[in-house]
């Protein structure tokens, strides 16, 4: 990472609520994925954990996101305890489990909404640490104003748990509805700081659906 993204450091401002495992499998392998986790449900629930999203599609937004490949969320009360459940479940601590998954692992910065079921998915290779920032807190206000629960998971360097998938800056935002989302996205209060965004960062963008479960203490 460079210095410039080194100032990026959102992370340190918040108090962490946990962890979100990101998941991304084979998407012919969906009922697979839901099945195994139903059936590991038990040990998940030893270790503090419960599945958070898991999206039967992903829309591209921006650049790029493999087409053959869904993502799913899964919450966890601390770090360890998301690492020590990949090692104790017989199914899913397979190497070549689904074919072969990737895993990331990402602090929760914020609660999630138990009522928003779609989210905002970003991979940014930031260039510019300051102007970024100021492109974050430049359109936030516009984004919770259109009922978005921003930055629910967020980490500059996120943890590589499993394949080779190497996001940079990962921002994860919730929202009502992708009607919603995209009448943000498109929107003419946002058009500024998504141009500001593009001119200091390249970002990955995909939205999904699926079924969110807020964090409980």
């Amino acid at each position: 990472m460079s210095e410039q993204q080194r100032t990026v450091s959102f992370q340190d401002e918040a108090p962490q609520l946990g962890v979100y495992l990101i998941i991304r499998y084979e998407s012919s392998l969906y009922q697979r994925f839901l099945n195994d986790i139903i059936a590991g449900r038990s040990v998940l629930e030893n270790y503090g954990g419960r599945l958070a999203c898991v999206a039967s599609e992903v829309e591209l937004v921006e650049n790029f996101w493999p087409g053959q490949k869904l993502p799913a969320m899964l919450w966890f009360p601390a770090e360890d305890l998301a690492e020590r459940w990949l090692a104790s479940d017989k199914v899913i601590k397979q190497p070549d489990w689904l074919n072969g998954v990737d895993i990331i692992m990402v602090p929760a910065t914020r609660r999630a909404a138990s009522d928003k079921n779609v989210f905002s998915f970003m991979d940014v290779q930031v260039r510019d640490g300051k102007s970024f920032k100021e492109y974050v807190e430049g359109s936030l206000p516009g984004a919770e104003k259109a009922n978005c629960t921003p930055a629910i998971a967020l980490s500059p360097e996120p943890a590589k748990l499993r394949g080779p998938w190497n996001p940079g800056l990962v921002v994860i935002n919730q929202w009502n509805s992708k009607d919603q989302f995209y009448q943000w996205f498109e929107s003419a209060e946002y058009q500024p700081w998504k141009e500001k965004r593009h001119s200091c960062s390249e970002s990955n963008f995909v939205v999904f659906e699926g079924t969110p479960t807020s964090p409980r203490k």
